[in-house]
């Protein structure tokens, strides 16, 4: 039985699984001299370190993975769920928005709230 490969689908559900795409590749890519602007970023008096927009990724995606809209709001979100990305406060799903998401190989020990527990 002839399986068509990921690629030749144009349905939006095609990359639902994570062996359809290469994350870590879409990850280092993204993370590149050509990936998404990562960088320190405010809001509301607050700084957030090595962290970019959702909207910037959705348009990476778009034009680097050749993804429509849609499609690359789904790559994101899931990103989001392989535990590559995530919201800054841990608030939103991936969202075409200029929400703070950071990968999770960008964390500092800054980022995490002062605990007695060690790492």
């Amino acid at each position: 039985e002839y399986l068509p490969q990921p690629e030749e689908i144009p349905s939006i559900e095609a990359p639902a699984n994570k062996e359809e795409y290469d994350w870590e590749a879409i990850a280092t890519a993204m993370r590149g001299a050509n990936g998404v602007s990562i960088k320190d970023r405010k809001f509301q008096f607050k700084k957030f370190q090595n962290v970019f927009f959702g909207s910037d990724a959705v348009e990476w995606l778009m034009t680097h993975e050749r993804a429509t809209r849609e499609e690359a709001i789904l790559m994101g979100q899931l990103m989001l769920q392989q535990g590559i990305i995530h919201h800054v406060l841990d608030e939103h799903n991936f969202k075409d928005e200029p929400l703070f998401y950071r990968f999770y190989d960008d964390e500092t020990s800054d980022d995490f709230p002062a605990t007695n527990e060690t790492p």
